[in-house]
């Protein structure tokens, strides 16, 4: 869902934010504020998917321990033990 509501965000500010950004410069530099407009779209777009899929590897990976420390598994058990646990979890 906050992925959801963020996408939603995104997508309702971004046509006002290049309207305003256009209309903001003298009319023969429109050319290079669209262009920075959208190389900034671009790099905002890059940081957003790299960012979302740290947190979500991080999330994923705490959650991921707390099963194992509470089957005792994590420390304990050999390699052979940890695999069979994961694949009872799919």
């Amino acid at each position: 869902m906050p992925i959801g509501v963020l996408a939603f965000g995104m997508v309702i500010s971004a046509g006002p934010i290049t309207t305003t950004v256009i209309n903001a410069v003298p009319t023969h530099q429109a050319g290079i504020a669209a262009g920075v407009d959208n190389a900034v779209a671009s790099v905002a777009s890059l940081l957003a998917v790299a960012v979302l899929g740290a947190l979500a590897l991080a999330l994923y990976n705490g959650a991921l321990d707390n099963q194992l420390v509470d089957r005792n598994l994590r420390d304990r058990d050999g390699p052979h033990e940890r695999l069979r646990f994961l694949r009872s979890l799919s």
